[in-house]
């Protein structure tokens, strides 16, 4: 069941109109530079500096969604003023989809997980440590190696002068792995778009919020469908219910910001722990409960497949549940209910479901590629099928050739990259049917570890020594970068190009290649001028230590040097609940092919068991209020409430995201309250 409007025929029609509408133009570029560089500034100042909110991280970034807002608002009037100024829907998406890439590079999700990354060993290194030789143990240019350069960055210099000679070669060597390995996701992900989009017909609601906000001001039209006939939807800022759902989130947060400078205003605040008070045994076992309030995960959700909100959070009780009756029967096993490899195992039974469901068109494709026959599909991709097979085919290879060359050991390589693929590949599924507002709906983090439980740190190692472990080690920061998210970004601008008519590959390839390369220069310029002005252990979140992403980086070469002292072990139970995670999705998957209208969804348990304690409670609302809805008033009163929920979403982007994060960056009670969007 899927709420938001389906792309009908007449899709195909804007998607092969003989003159589609440009979206990179000179304007748009202009605009692009503009608005990205107001981002940097904010996301410098808010995000990094002041830590008061994390707004380039959310999904989408609500840099990209501000822009988009003003761009729909004042675009009505700039076309009064100055026709030839106002940007036409295609260029505001493509300065859209840009910014959607731009935003989280230089947020917390990409440089500032990588630099930390490639300068904490020589920083941390002592004699209680392995640090200094895992540092030796690194090729000279993957990361810098001057300790004045590493010192400086940490501690900050009084002229705050960055020393870019000595970043040189590793900036432009990440710079190229990022790219190279975007460009691969965007390649594979053309080669389902069509299954997906026409065959499957996802409802695809990240689509839908940005094409109506583009909208906003407008006369009618069914955005969702090339605008090629009246919807029953009214345009957004003139929609009574949109200012009703608006106000709900502004309110939530108004009061929560609020209680930060008057204690006595009451307030929920962000998240509740419902376990606290499950004090006594077996009843613990159920610990924690949180229950966190993200009135845009609602918002979004209520687009969403109605069996898809249902999984998420009954699925995420059941893994409460699972604890529970194993403490019950006397099994109390540290780590139960082993989330992490349950994740896993679903995340590549998913992948291998959605490969197998696509293989029909699939087998076209690969004709197609062999010159034996031609789909009429190729002609509305952004990438002709040969193009895209040969791009993601040298992608991977490149990232493969890559790690080898750091010490990765070539078969644990290849393991890796194929995981690097797999799990983007999921993650843009969910997107398409979901339209989950959260950048960190994947296992992150967990597929290195996953390989060392799985096989064990010396045969990781091979008899080769350290350095095929600190080399992994290394490269798992590509396990937990929000890198990932750009195939979804890509497939979402692929959807966008035939809603609104726009120049193939506009949208899709240039706007998303050309708001990668602006992100990765301006973040890390951003970056780097912060960490030698202020220094790196005092930003970011940080008191003298670092903030998260230094103390996670450090962490990881913790468990290294553990290893050295005691060799892992294979994990048996992280192999078996790993099982388990693949089994219950190929059943779940099975039941949906032969029940008719089976409630469950695989997709569901895959977001449940991999971060499903944040957006469980979110959905369990959604899906409670669809419930309801649908209950008195069926399809019809669902869609014409639909502008509420899309209101929802907008107030607390806008009022918790916007107005704190601007308010944030004048009060000392910035960290009091920190708002989150991963």
């Amino acid at each position: 069941m899927n709420e938001s409007p389906r792309p009908k025929d007449t899709a195909h029609a804007a998607s092969t109109d003989p003159d589609p509408t440009p979206g990179i133009t000179a304007r748009s570029v202009l605009a692009l530079l503009v608005l990205g560089a107001l981002s940097l500034i904010w996301i410098r100042r808010a995000s990094l500096i002041d830590f008061t909110c994390l707004v380039g991280e959310g999904t989408p970034a609500l840099p990209a969604v501000v822009a988009l807002v003003l761009l729909g608002a004042l675009g009505p009037k700039v076309r009064r003023w100055c026709k030839q100024l106002a940007l036409s829907r295609a260029e505001s998406l493509a300065v859209y989809f840009a910014l959607t890439i731009i935003a989280p590079i230089s947020c917390a999700n990409i440089v500032r997980q990588l630099l930390p990354t490639l300068t904490v060993l020589p920083y941390y290194a002592s004699p209680e440590n392995h640090f200094a030789q895992f540092a030796d143990e690194l090729p000279r240019w993957l990361a810098p190696r001057d300790p004045k350069l590493i010192l400086d960055m940490f501690e900050g210099t009084p002229t705050g002068a960055v020393p870019w000679g000595g970043w040189a070669v590793p900036l432009l060597v990440w710079a190229g792995v990022i790219v190279v390995y975007t460009a691969a996701m965007l390649c594979w992900v053309t080669l389902f778009r069509e299954q997906w989009t026409r065959n499957e017909r996802l409802s695809f609601p990240l689509v839908g919020l940005a094409v109506h906000l583009i909208d906003a001001g407008e006369a009618s039209s069914d955005t969702m469908s090339g605008g090629r006939r009246r919807t029953r939807m009214p345009p957004l800022l003139s929609s009574g219910l949109f200012w009703i759902g608006f106000s709900v989130s502004a309110v939530f947060n108004l009061f929560n910001i609020a209680h930060i400078f008057d204690p006595s205003v009451p307030a929920t605040g962000l998240q509740f722990d419902f376990g606290q008070f499950l004090t006594e045994k077996p009843w613990s076992g159920l610990r924690p409960i949180p229950m966190h309030f993200r009135p845009e995960v609602v918002g979004l959700a209520y687009f969403a497949p109605q069996e898809a909100c249902l999984s998420v959070w009954l699925f995420y009780l059941v893994l409460r549940f699972e604890r529970f009756f194993a403490e019950l029967v006397g099994w109390s096993l540290p780590g139960m209910p082993f989330e992490a490899a349950q994740s896993q195992g679903a995340y590549l039974a998913v992948a291998v479901c959605l490969v197998y469901a696509a293989r029909h068109h699939l087998a076209a494709v690969a004709r197609s590629i062999l010159g034996r026959g031609a789909t009429g599909a190729e002609e509305r991709e952004p990438l002709s099928y040969r193009l895209a097979f040969a791009g993601g085919c040298v992608g991977v290879v490149a990232l493969w050739v890559f790690f080898v060359v750091v010490g990765v050991r070539p078969w644990v390589a290849g393991l890796y990259a194929a995981l690097l693929f797999a799990t983007p590949l999921v993650y843009s599924r969910m997107r398409a049917e979901m339209g989950i507002p959260m950048s960190y709906a994947w296992p992150i983090g967990q597929w290195v570890r996953g390989i060392y439980s799985t096989f064990g740190s010396q045969a990781l190692a091979g008899g080769a020594g350290t350095k095929p472990l600190v080399a992994l080690s290394t490269l798992s920061i590509l396990d937990r970068l929000a890198v990932q998210n750009f195939m979804a970004d890509g497939l979402e601008a692929m959807k966008a190009e035939e809603v609104v008519g726009a120049r193939r590959r506009d949208l899709a390839v240039w706007a998303i290649l050309l708001g990668l390369v602006l992100g990765i220069a301006g973040g890390y310029f951003t970056h780097l001028t912060a960490y030698y002005r202020y220094g790196n252990n005092v930003i970011d979140g940080g008191t003298i230590l670092g903030g998260y992403r230094t103390q996670q980086a450090v962490s990881v070469f913790r468990q290294l040097d553990s290893m050295l002292a005691v060799p892992l072990p294979p994990d048996r139970m992280h192999a078996a609940f790993m099982g388990v995670g693949f089994a219950v999705v190929c059943a779940l998957t099975v039941l949906r092919s032969l029940v008719l209208r089976f409630p469950l969804a695989p997709l569901g348990f895959a977001v449940a068991a991999a971060y499903g304690h944040v957006p469980w409670f979110a959905f369990l609302t959604a899906w409670t209020l669809k419930t309801i809805i649908h209950r008195l008033g069926g399809a019809a009163l669902r869609v014409r409430v639909a502008p509420a929920f899309f209101g929802l979403v907008m107030g607390h982007y806008l009022v918790g995201g916007g107005l704190w994060g601007i308010l944030g960056m004048f009060t000392p009670k910035a960290r009091e309250y920190i708002v989150w969007f991963c």
